[in-house]
């Protein structure tokens, strides 16, 4: 009787999480609603190129591989011309434009101005 009773006493408690992750597809935003969409759409190749982060080397390289949506975000790519080229690459000429991260990787305060 005691085992029983834990059991549906576990149960009441996890009811509510159950009903939250229901509800939740309803009311899904636009945004949410075009990421599944988008989601959908890409390839195992695309969505493992979206995870890929890479730093700067062979530009002709790098812009061969963000046309076809192997690179999700660049590190430490600075020349405003080369990142504007990138990322028109990555915009227009990737199969569904999916714009291309860019970041720098520094320790906070090196070589950096706040903010």
């Amino acid at each position: 009787m005691r085992h029983k009773l834990k059991i549906i006493s576990a149960g009441l408690c996890l009811l509510p999480f159950f009903w939250a992750c229901d509800g939740a597809k309803e009311s899904a935003s636009p945004i949410e609603a075009q990421v599944e969409n988008l989601l959908k759409q890409m390839t195992l190749r695309e969505k493992i190129g979206q995870m890929n982060q890479v730093s700067l080397g062979n530009v002709d390289e790098l812009a061969v591989a963000v046309e076809n949506g192997e690179i999700g975000s660049m590190l430490n790519v600075t020349d405003p011309e080369l990142v504007n080229r990138l990322q028109r690459i990555a915009v227009e000429k990737s199969r569904l434009g999916i714009p291309v991260l860019m970041s720098r990787d520094v320790i906070h305060g090196y070589r950096t101005i706040f903010p």
